[in-house]
């Protein structure tokens, strides 16, 4: 099995986390969150059974959870690793996110780039 539109990754030891994206802009089934246990023998799989059109991955800085962001619905949730829960992590903005891009997680923040409003956004950890 390949992974459909490959667009944010996330590495850690042998695992490899991807986030899919529909190229075309047609969101299907196929287009979540894959996880790859195994490098040498990759088999992915999914994480989450909600489609999107998905672009930054990050773990949380506890690494029991990931920040994921979505283009469709536009926003940032979280997916907790053990129970595979995802929420929508709250932002409170003038103008809401458009386009949330590739992200990162520092000193318990998340640096969001919002594409189509060319600035970046940053939340506290949830």
């Amino acid at each position: 099995m390949t992974i459909p539109g490959p667009n944010g990754l996330l590495a850690d030891n042998n695992q490899l986390y991807v986030a899919s994206y529909p190229a075309d802009g047609n969101t299907q089934d196929k287009h979540t969150i894959y996880r790859v246990t195994n490098l040498a023998q990759p088999q992915p799989e999914k994480v989450i059974e909600i489609p999107g059109q998905y672009d930054g991955i990050a773990f949380s800085t506890d690494k029991a959870s990931l920040y994921i962001t979505n283009w469709s619905p536009a926003g940032l949730s979280k997916i907790d690793l053990k129970t595979g829960k995802t929420v929508p992590v709250s932002i409170q903005l003038d103008k809401a996110l458009m386009g949330p891009a590739d992200i990162t997680v520092a000193n318990h923040r998340i640096y969001i780039p919002d594409l189509p409003n060319s600035r970046v956004v940053m939340v506290k950890e949830q």
